[in-house]
Formats: C-alpha cells, structure tokens, sequence
C-alpha cells in the first residue's frame, strides 16, 4: 500500500512539524508507515488519508461516505479522535491509525 499524503518535511529545527504514525487501511487491513503534518485537525487527516488511499466516496446507498479515524495505541488502547483535535495533541509517535466509515446510530439496515 502506497500512501503519500506527507505535505512537509521534517527538519532539525522543527521535528515536531511531522507525527510518525502506522496507518491502517480499512478494507485490505494492511499497514503503511506515514509522516503526516502535525498541525493538521483530524478531521482534515482523516480526508487526506481517505483521498490518498482511495476509499470509497459513496456508500452502497449511493450517499456521501463519511470517515471517522482511529487510533490504537501501543498498549492495545484505541478511540475515536475528535475531529476538531490536532494530530500533535492526539497522535503519538508509533501509534496506529485507521480511518473507518461514519456510523449513525439509527440509519442502516
């Protein structure tokens, strides 16, 4: 799996402008390492990851498909990251991320 959604680069000077994390795709449950800019929300990582690695725009009702991502952490922990959150204060270095499909509690089948 190729994921190229790194828009900076890491310098001496600013180390913390990148998060190292492992990604996670959801349907081939493969693994990637990606750089991913620290400053970014979650919400708009979870956009670039869903773009960078094609998922699905529609669901099988043909509607906009929303992502929510994941994170699990070293100790086997993981949550779902609040949209408005920064990867830098969410996100730690080695942690494993996944974007996973919107639920609404109610809606489906």
């Amino acid at each position: 799996m190729q994921v190229q959604v790194q828009t900076q680069t890491r310098t001496q000077e600013h180390p913390e402008a990148v998060i190292q994390t492992m990604l996670r795709h959801p349907v081939t449950r493969q693994t990637t390492d990606a750089d991913l800019p620290a400053d970014w929300t979650v919400d708009h990582a979870t956009r670039e990851i869903a773009r960078a690695i094609d998922l699905p725009k529609r669901n099988a009702e043909n509607v906009d498909q929303e992502y929510e991502l994941f994170v699990r952490r070293a100790d086997g922990r993981s949550e779902r990251l609040r949209p408005s959150a920064l990867l830098r204060d969410t996100v730690q270095p080695g942690d494993e991320i996944e974007p996973l499909p919107e639920v609404i509690p109610g809606c489906g089948r």
